[in-house]
């Protein structure tokens, strides 16, 4: 997908937001990408990829998984970085929105912050990291 071409379409208008350039690192997700369009209204996403063989050794190829477009600043979900913690909340959630957060293991108990505030994609605000530890043993 490299040199991949974001557009917003509104009606038959195009708009482009920017050009994908793959990365090298990978995440528990996948390749997660975000393209600013800069308040660019429009009714469709388009994604575009021509490689000319001169350029590019292979034909070009579109490989994905989903596309999410947001209106302003959200967040997509709990960072994969926080082991076994779970919350009822319906993604995405606008920025400043206070999420409670808990233990999916009924085995353990989360030590840290019960809610955090959205800051941007995975990004939370929060007094103590949310740490879900087996109940009985103290947190180091």
């Amino acid at each position: 997908m490299d040199d991949a071409k974001i557009f917003v379409v509104d009606n038959s208008a195009e708009s482009i937001c920017g050009i994908l350039e793959i990365k090298e690192e990978w995440t528990i997700r996948g390749q997660t990408y975000r393209i600013p369009c800069n308040m660019k209204c429009g009714n469709e996403v388009k994604v575009t990829l021509l490689h000319e063989r001169g350029k590019h050794g292979v034909l070009a190829a579109i490989h994905m998984r989903e596309i999410m477009a947001y209106s302003h600043d959200t967040c997509t979900g709990l960072s994969y970085e926080w082991l076994g913690v779970t919350t009822e909340t319906d993604f995405p959630v606008d920025a400043g929105v206070v999420v409670t957060v808990g233990c999916s293991d009924t085995d353990y108990i989360n030590r840290g912050s019960g809610k955090v505030t959205c800051i941007l994609e995975t990004g939370f605000t929060f007094f103590d990291k949310p740490t879900c530890v087996k109940q009985g043993t103290k947190k180091l």
